[in-house]
């Protein structure tokens, strides 16, 4: 499985000529749930978001049955 997160820089000319099967856009719950599923269906994908990844969830005190966890 091929997932890559690079939060921090904007996309490099590299990036901007690759091809991708499945493109996510907003970096929410639904949106990096909907990039792991892609991606372990062999799909390549991306997720483009504005800010920073997580969502409102970010600023939730407590997430419950979140992705791969029972309570965060």
């Amino acid at each position: 499985m091929d997932l890559q997160f690079n939060i921090s820089r904007k996309s490099s000319e590299e990036d901007e000529r690759r091809d991708f099967d499945f493109i996510v856009i907003g970096a929410g719950a639904a949106g990096l749930s909907a990039a792991v599923y892609a991606v372990r269906s062999g799909l390549s994908a991306v997720v483009l978001d504005k800010q920073v990844a997580g969502g409102l969830t970010a600023e939730s005190p407590l997430v419950e049955n979140y992705l791969g966890f029972k309570a965060i």
